[in-house]
Formats: structure tokens, sequence, C-alpha cells
């Protein structure tokens, strides 16, 4: 940990304390805990490693080989995309 004397550039509390040392030409941008927190995507793992949700896109499509509905991707297709796989055709695709 490093000690020193920083002011959040949120909330405007103290911060006597980071898990990094600061450049000091970037100092008017750190935030506390508190405020770091709130802007941090959520968490899985138990905390360990951080994710962002990902975001899903609702429609209608098929499957490019197994001709079944898909219903939500992980994310937007291109204007006529041809090449939409379901998630186990995906998967087997890329074992």
């Amino acid at each position: 940990m490093h000690k020193g004397n920083w002011t959040c550039s949120d909330c405007g509390n103290a911060i006597t304390e980071l898990p990094f040392e600061p450049d000091p030409a970037r100092t008017g941008n750190l935030k506390c805990r508190d405020c770091h927190r709130k802007g941090a995507p959520p968490q899985r793992n138990g905390g360990r490693n951080t994710f962002r949700e990902r975001e899903t896109v609702k429609g209608n499509w098929t499957c490019s080989d197994c001709g079944n509905a898909i219903t939500e991707l992980p994310f937007k297709p291109r204007e006529g995309a041809g090449n939409i796989m379901c998630r186990d055709c995906f998967r087997a695709s890329k074992a």
C-alpha cells in the first residue's frame, strides 16, 4: 500500500492509502474506494475477476448450421449477416 495525502475527485473525501503508486501528473483523477466501487463493473467469482455483464440483443434469427431458432445474441449482428450460429454450433465450431 502507498501512503499519502490525496483527495477523491468524485466526493472530495481524503484518501490516505492506495493499492498502487499514483502518477503525480494524474492525481486529480483519483477516487476513494467507495466511489471506485460505484463506477466499477459487476464482479463475478467472489469479486476476484471483473467482467462487464454482457448485453444481449433480442430478435428472431435462424442458426446457419443446424437451423434452430435463435432469440437472443450477445452482440448486434450486422445487417444481412448470414452466418449466425446458435451457442451449441458456435462452440462446436471452435472445438
